[in-house]
């Protein structure tokens, strides 16, 4: 019988996710995700496989949490401005995908900030 994992996927996903962002995939080695993310080399091997199942991984976990977040601020009632911020401050402002954010500026409509 496996033994439970002693990590949480969610948080390796987000510092491989942030790894991937700085580095490139390509410039990205399983290694540096090793001491990124503090798991050992077989731990990440058996949760997630190879490097590019990571990356697919990682990707899909940052697109649900920005579709989560999007739907979550898009749906209340603020001017575009002050969406563009909740946005910036969530994605903690460096880490911003300003092309989506500024998309999403573009895309708002009206006063209740759908677009």
């Amino acid at each position: 019988m496996a033994r439970p994992k002693g990590f949480e996927t969610e948080k390796v996903l987000e510092k491989a996710m942030h790894l991937f962002r700085q580095k490139g995939y390509k410039a990205t080695s399983m290694q540096e995700m090793v001491l990124c993310t503090g798991l050992s080399c077989s731990s990440l091997y058996n949760t997630f496989g190879e490097k590019h199942a990571l990356f697919l991984a990682a990707r899909e976990f940052y697109m649900t949490r920005s579709r989560v977040l999007l739907t979550e601020v898009i749906s209340q009632p603020l001017p575009r401005l002050e969406i563009v911020r909740v946005i910036v401050n969530e994605n903690g402002g460096r880490h911003c995908d300003w092309k989506r954010v500024l998309l999403l500026y573009g895309g708002c409509r009206n006063g209740k900030g759908r677009p």
